[in-house]
């Protein structure tokens, strides 16, 4: 039972990973039932490196059932950007993280998420790790 589980490292293997998104959203999905008693009602700190098949509606499932989750790691997850609509989800949704770690997306790391802010989004972000983009 990982009901007490506060972090959460995974290394996926990129293009080579049989993990799918939907696998991942059942992972993260509490159960109607005494969620609080639930993995990952507890979470606080997830890494999800090198994951070739991240999208919006993995993100949406960690965003709506990890209500502590404070620091978000994605580093070498260049896939991520293929995917248009994540980066501007995570931004516009995780209103909690105070770190989140967009490292080592090489070449495919793009700017423009950062244009356009506003105040509700990332409100209590107090660390943005960035390096090893182009």
């Amino acid at each position: 039972n990982l009901c007490n589980l506060e972090e959460l490292r995974v290394f996926f293997g990129g293009e080579d990973c049989n993990i799918s998104a939907g696998g991942l959203i059942t992972l993260f999905t509490l159960p109607e039932k005494e969620p609080e008693k639930s993995f990952p009602y507890k979470l606080k700190h997830l890494v999800i490196a090198n994951f070739f098949e991240g999208n919006v509606d993995l993100f949406k499932a960690i965003d709506q059932n990890c209500p502590n989750l404070r620091t978000l790691g994605l580093p070498f997850n260049d896939y991520l950007t293929f995917n248009d609509g994540v980066m501007p989800f995570i931004v516009s949704h995780f209103k909690h993280l105070v770190f989140l770690d967009l490292s080592n997306f090489g070449e495919c790391y793009k700017d423009e998420v950062w244009c356009n802010l506003n105040d509700n989004d990332l409100p209590d972000l107090r660390l943005l790790k960035l390096h090893d983009n182009k």
